[in-house]
């Protein structure tokens, strides 16, 4: 959690995190990322416990921006993501 503290700090990055409030959502059905590649073509990748895979159809694609929307709007905004992670930082030491 300190590594992702610091990192927030840097001009290009931004972490936010999701509240434990913010109930069930599709974040939690395991970790993914969205990329456009220089091509303009989009591009996924899905993690699970057994493996990962790449995704390149568009209605998958389509279903992980959705569950990226979802996410997003659950996120606190950069300070507030901030704040809670250095509060879990503090109670765990």
């Amino acid at each position: 959690m300190k590594h992702l503290l610091d990192l927030s700090h840097r001009a290009k990055v931004q972490v936010v995190v999701v509240p434990r409030s913010a109930g069930l959502h599709a974040g939690l059905n395991g970790a993914f990322v969205l990329a456009t590649l220089p091509t303009s073509r989009r591009a996924g990748y899905v993690d699970d416990q057994l493996q990962g895979r790449v995704v390149t159809d568009g209605g998958d694609l389509d279903r992980l921006e959705v569950s990226w929307e979802i996410v997003s709007g659950l996120a606190l905004p950069v300070q507030p993501s901030r704040d809670l992670l250095q509060k879990a930082i503090n109670d765990h030491d």
